[in-house]
C-alpha cells in the first residue's frame, strides 16, 4: 500500500489563498498588449497635431519669404502688368466693337466685285466703314441698271443716291451710285 500521509504540510485556508492570488495576479503578455494598445491609441490622437503645426511652422517661413524686400520688385512688375492688361482688354474691346459696326473693306469689294456685269468699269470705288461710293462708266444704261440691281440684291448694302449721266451719244455712260452699308460685318 501505498505511504499516505495524513499530516498536512499545508492548511487548505493557504491552498485557496493562493489559488486566488494566482486568479487576480494579471499576465505579462495582457500589460503588454494594454501598453502597446495605450502608446498606439496616444500617437493616433497626437500625429495630426505634430503635422498640423509642422505645416504652420512652413506657411510662417513661407509667408516671411515673401514679405522679403526683393520679392517687392516682382510685386511692382506684376502690378503693371496687369494695368497693362486691363488698358489693353479695353483697347481690344474697342477695337472688337468697332469690327463688329462695319463690314470689313475686303468683303465690301468682295461683293461689289461679283455685282459686277461685263462693260461696266470703276473710276473711283470710296468705302468709309459705313458708306460705299462707286463712281465708273459702263457701255450702256442696261449694264449700269443691271449693275444697280445686282447691288440691290444684297442684304449688307442699301442705296442712298444714284445718278447717271451721258455726255454724247457715242460715249460711254458715267455713274455715280451711294450705298449704306449695314454693320453685319466684322469677327
Amino acid at each position: 500500500m501505498k505511504d499516505i500521509n495524513f499530516l498536512f504540510s499545508e492548511t487548505i485556508t493557504d491552498k485557496m489563498e493562493n489559488t486566488e492570488k494566482e486568479k487576480t495576479r494579471v499576465k505579462p503578455g495582457v500589460v503588454v498588449v494594454v501598453v502597446l494598445v495605450i502608446l498606439i491609441a496616444t500617437g493616433i490622437l497626437l500625429a495630426p497635431g505634430f503635422y498640423l503645426s509642422g505645416l504652420e511652422r512652413q506657411i510662417e517661413k513661407v509667408e516671411a519669404s515673401l514679405a522679403d524686400p526683393k520679392y517687392s520688385e516682382v510685386r511692382n512688375v506684376k502690378a503693371r502688368l496687369d494695368s497693362v492688361s486691363t488698358e489693353l482688354n479695353k483697347k481690344k474691346a474697342i477695337i472688337n466693337d468697332i469690327d463688329s459696326k462695319s463690314a470689313p473693306s475686303s468683303q465690301v469689294l468682295l461683293m461689289v466685285e461679283h455685282a459686277v456685269p461685263s462693260g461696266c468699269y470703276f473710276t473711283g470705288l470710296n468705302y468709309s466703314g459705313t458708306s460705299l461710293n462707286i463712281s465708273g462708266k459702263a457701255e450702256s444704261s442696261i449694264i449700269v441698271a443691271e449693275f444697280m440691281s445686282n447691288l440691290d440684291r444684297l442684304n449688307t448694302l442699301s442705296r442712298m443716291t444714284e445718278s447717271v449721266s451721258i455726255k454724247q451719244a457715242q460715249s460711254p455712260f458715267t455713274y455715280n451710285l451711294s450705298y449704306g452699308v449695314s454693320g453685319k460685318g466684322g469677327k
